[in-house]
């Protein structure tokens, strides 16, 4: 979730509408007065790249407490109440949507990942559970839509664009692989869903489908798998948004002596295919270990290490995190590692 007082609006997070990508995107172009919430600490990785980190989203108390203002997903009920009037009514509101059969697929296999649930029992046990927390809560207020524009997941790129030309962000198309790494069926949802598997999902979506005309019955690309659309978008955009792109635009920048500016292609590249890179794993594992979760620091640079196992930082870090595990033995070779390929100020 943004608020950006820069450019004057609001993004409200939806979920699993690639919103997580958006939001890194966006982030790029805020001010230092600017609202981000946090994500995740994987793809805080990405962002981190990017230069930029959640910021302005704590507040405190009436006893002095600190606590959360603005979180991931807040609502817009949660966000009018706690927000300028003038702000709240003079902004740009904007979020996105995605068909409810498809987003059903995703949200499973994101929810149950670890989990040995099969669909058709989430779906009629969990799925329409009310309290499962639905986008439609995110941008009305009483069952009335409260944005200004709602762009479409299947769209999202030229949605973005739309919506940046409006309120002049130099957005440039780019937007990270976040949170697309869960799902392992990437069939089409009307040959995933059986009939009564759609009819339980269009009546728990029935506002949804009204308002955008996400019915199953009128979509003129329903037989195109997410596989195909991503290779139809390929086609249309052979250059632009991919890793290899990225990488071009970086050296071509660092052949310049412009590092500064190679640095953020090279980052933009990372975004893109992040699993692919050492500096993802590296950066990663800085983040787990500044929130103490050295379990995972370690396995992220371990990962950073079997991608590129000639980068010292990586192994003094890994030590750093073994001691604090007391696990005194595997850190010391860690250190040794470390100064054996160069670094001498252990």
């Amino acid at each position: 979730m943004i608020i950006s007082h820069k450019y004057k609006f609001i993004f409200l997070k939806t979920t699993k509408t690639a919103g997580t990508s958006v939001e890194i995107s966006l982030s790029r172009f805020c001010g230092d007065d600017d609202v981000i919430t946090p994500i995740s600490l994987k793809d805080e990785a990405i962002r981190k790249l990017l230069g930029k980190r959640p910021q302005n989203y704590l507040d405190f108390d009436a006893q002095g407490n600190e606590y959360k203002k603005y979180f991931n997903h807040i609502t817009a009920k949660e966000i009018q109440c706690v927000i300028e009037p003038s702000i709240w009514d003079s902004y740009y509101k904007f979020c996105f949507e995605r068909n409810p059969f498809d987003r059903a697929i995703s949200l499973y296999y994101f929810l149950c990942q670890n989990k040995s649930i099969k669909f058709d029992d989430w779906l009629k046990n969990k799925y329409t559970n009310p309290f499962l927390k639905k986008n439609w809560n995110i941008y009305t207020i009483n069952d009335k839509v409260v944005v200004d524009f709602i762009g479409k997941y299947e769209n999202i790129r030229s949605d973005l664009t739309f919506v940046c030309q409006k309120l002049n962000i130099p957005f440039d198309g780019y937007l990270p692989k976040a949170k697309g790494f869960f799902r392992n069926d990437n069939r089409p949802y009307y040959e995933f869903l059986n009939g009564e598997q759609m009819q339980i999902i269009r009546e728990c979506n029935s506002n949804v489908i009204d308002l955008l005309g996400y019915d199953h019955e009128n979509q003129n690309n329903h037989k195109i798998s997410i596989l195909e659309k991503e290779k139809e978008k390929e086609k249309e955009q052979p250059q632009n948004y991919t890793q290899e792109y990225y990488n071009q635009i970086g050296y071509q920048l660092q052949k310049q002596g412009k590092l500064d500016e190679a640095l953020i292609a090279y980052a933009q590249a990372i975004g893109i295919n992040p699993q692919k890179y050492w500096a993802y794993y590296h950066t990663l594992g800085g983040i787990f270990r500044e929130n103490n979760r050295y379990r995972e620091a370690v396995e992220a640079y371990h990962q950073a290490i079997k991608i590129k196992p000639d980068f010292p930082w990586s192994h003094y870090h890994l030590g750093v995190v073994l001691e604090k595990q007391g696990k005194l033995d595997k850190a010391f070779t860690s250190y040794q590692n470390a100064i054996n390929l160069g670094l001498t100020i252990i």
